[in-house]
């Protein structure tokens, strides 16, 4: 029995057929050539300058999104924008739109982005198009309805349910997805010593989850909303831009192409094209829904179909030409760098910072999170041995980014408790010391200038008397590693995430409660026998 995708790909295929034979059927090469000779080139120059305005504003766009989501490989904007000209040309290659999982293939496997940054930008850049298509829509109902034309209020109450379930989807998916790797892991946690992949499951998308909880935190949403915006409207543009120009040339008068039917022609056969059975290289149901909005308009069915297909034809001969060029382009770099095009240009974001792959802080391999250096690893390593040899207790202080309150808690116990425990401190998505903490410090003669942001991969393995997790997302990304009762949760709160004003009075008082709180409890713990093993770092 055939399954469902070799079902919908024949449909589709079957289709795609269906619709070509009767086009070319009724058709001749003259007319085609007569047609492409009647359209007006400035036509075709606008249709060409917004599409590159557009191609701009996405690459832009997933910019944005791969920085947003934490320690990655950045491409230089130029690669990027090649890599997002071929996923436009093979969006919709296949049906449901499963060509843009190219943009997944290209980024991972030849940028040797991590796919966790790969896999967030797709998934956010199609829940912010999601999201924008309600905004336009009102858009689309307020100017017709203003130019006189009766709303039906349904179109109204589509345009909110599709704002306010992007909306939900964008709120609600970084808590739902914590919940799936996190019960995931405790599940697959015990047979993932006798099955590798199981744990690299799990890594993965712990790293996806970190990826998500980053860019959630970058505060990006008002950025990437108008982006989306943006490229919607510019999006319905060239379609109905290419429209006009398509039935000027073929009814050689100036067609009458009703604001409201049309667009929504188009939005209802963009929607068609995300189908399971939709046709190949978006020829089917995109042709046969927005004939329809023609032929409401008095055009033959025969003719709307064409006319449809006619400008769907220009658009994809252009963006298969592009897309075709960009993917040459990416081989021949490809070919040239010996299969290591991923190290010669792209910068690595770390601390917040951008640095250079000549720094010697790079991804480690495809697909994978950041890992710290050797020299790193060392390091922490070597002051870990010393406060063993010393008869120190060790603690580790665990916060999202390692930027404000882990950092102010290392640097509070190893200046207080120095005689008796030895402090360190890590983030799953290290950010760089935030300068107000060191400010904080300072004013009472702690020099933390130099402490460096660590992330907790530094720390693989390592057995410490307390772990001590600081705020509610660290809490929950740490169901991975057993803790049974020396990991204790202690939540401050961020001073970031308070009021832009009087910041210097909440880092001093978030330094008193550490100090008021932390201290104490370390002092009360330090005559308790660690539970050893509990406590090792598995991450």
């Amino acid at each position: 029995m055939m399954g469902k995708k070799p079902l919908f790909l024949a449909l589709s295929f079957g289709l795609t057929g269906l619709l070509l034979y009767l086009i070319f059927s009724q058709t001749t090469s003259d007319q085609w050539l007569g047609l492409l000779s009647r359209i007006k080139i400035e036509f075709l120059g606008i249709y060409v300058g917004l599409y590159g305005l557009g191609l701009s504003l996405r690459t832009w766009r997933y910019h944005l999104l791969i920085k947003g989501a934490g320690p990655a490989l950045v491409p230089t904007f130029g690669r990027l924008a090649l890599v997002t000209a071929v996923r436009n040309m093979l969006v919709d290659f296949l049906p449901a739109r499963t060509g843009s999982l190219s943009y997944l293939v290209i980024l991972n496997r030849v940028f040797a982005v991590d796919f966790s940054a790969c896999l967030t930008s797709f998934t956010y850049a199609a829940l912010f198009d999601l999201l924008s298509l309600g905004p336009i829509l009102a858009a689309v109902l307020a100017i017709d309805h203003f130019r006189g034309s009766v709303v039906h209020p349904l179109l109204w109450g589509l345009g909110v349910v599709i704002t306010l379930g992007g909306l939900s989807l964008i709120v609600f998916l970084v808590p739902l997805f914590q919940r799936l790797s996190g019960w995931i892991e405790r599940r697959t946690f015990p047979y993932q010593e006798r099955h590798p992949w199981l744990k690299g499951v799990a890594r993965e998308l712990t790293a996806v989850s970190r990826s998500f909880l980053a860019l959630r935190r970058a505060r990006l949403f008002w950025p990437l909303l108008g982006l989306s915006l943006l490229l919607r409207a510019i999006k319905y543009t060239l379609i109905y831009l290419l429209l006009f120009a398509v039935m000027a040339a073929l009814l050689e008068a100036g067609p009458s192409l009703p604001f409201l039917k049309i667009m929504f022609g188009i939005m209802g056969s963009e929607v068609a094209a995300s189908l399971p059975v939709s046709g190949i290289a978006g020829f089917g149901l995109y042709e046969g829904i927005l004939g329809m909005a023609l032929t409401s308009q008095g055009i033959q069915a025969s003719q709307g179909i064409f006319i449809s297909f006619a400008m769907h034809l220009l658009s994809q001969i252009f963006e298969y030409s592009l897309g075709g060029a960009a993917l040459i382009m990416i081989g021949i770099s490809w070919w040239r760098s010996g299969g290591r095009l991923h190290n010669q240009s792209p910068t690595v974001r770390i601390d917040g910072r951008d640095l250079e792959p000549e720094s010697g802080r790079t991804s480690d391999s495809v697909g994978r999170i950041y890992k710290p250096g050797a020299d790193e690893s060392e390091e922490q390593l070597l002051k870990f041995r010393n406060a063993q040899a010393a008869g120190l207790k060790t603690v580790l202080f665990i916060c999202t980014g390692n930027a404000v309150r882990s950092q102010m808690a290392e640097a509070l116990v190893n200046h207080f408790l120095k005689d008796r425990w030895a402090a360190f401190s890590a983030g799953f998505l290290p950010a760089g010391i935030s300068p107000p903490v060191v400010t904080a410090l300072k004013e009472i003669g702690i020099d933390a200038a130099r402490q460096p942001t660590k992330h907790l991969d530094l720390f693989n393995g390592l057995t410490f008397d307390r772990v001590i997790t600081l705020c509610s997302d660290a809490d929950r990304m740490c169901t991975f590693y057993p803790a049974y009762g020396n990991r204790v949760h202690l939540p401050y709160t961020d001073p970031l995430t308070q009021s832009t004003f009087g910041w210097k009075g909440l880092f001093r008082k978030l330094r008193e409660d550490m100090s008021n709180q932390l201290i104490p409890y370390l002092e009360a713990e330090n005559g308790k026998k660690g539970a050893g093993l509990d406590s090792t770092i598995h991450c």
